[in-house]
């Protein structure tokens, strides 16, 4: 599976921005998972898959220090985009979230 990063008009990708963000143990964490994600598809061991809203997807990763959530889309072929990314806080993914992923999606 291919993943790649979304990216707005001005070639800013804020997924990217946000792994960079992250401690080195997160970051590293976090980027295995999406190399496992490269390698091995929806069978990747370390992630969770769980569908949000219509084609809205996100992978959940679990860290010692948190939790995180990626939201994602599949378009043609075996190709993942990963689309918007945050810090897990509560059970229930906060709607403005939900509607920036959905509004990026939109785009693609």
């Amino acid at each position: 599976m291919k993943v790649r990063f979304w990216t707005s008009k001005t070639g800013r990708s804020s997924v990217e921005e946000w792994l960079r963000a992250l401690s080195l143990a997160d970051r590293a964490k976090v980027s295995a998972v999406l190399a496992a994600i490269e390698e091995s598809g929806f069978q990747a061991v370390g992630c969770d898959f769980r569908q949000v809203q219509g084609r809205l997807w996100e992978i959940k990763i679990r860290t010692p220090s948190g939790g995180f959530r990626i939201f994602y889309v599949i378009v043609t072929g075996p190709e993942m985009i990963l689309l918007h990314a945050l810090r897990k806080g509560t059970q229930k993914t906060p709607k403005k979230d939900v509607e920036l992923a959905l509004k990026r999606m939109e785009d693609i």
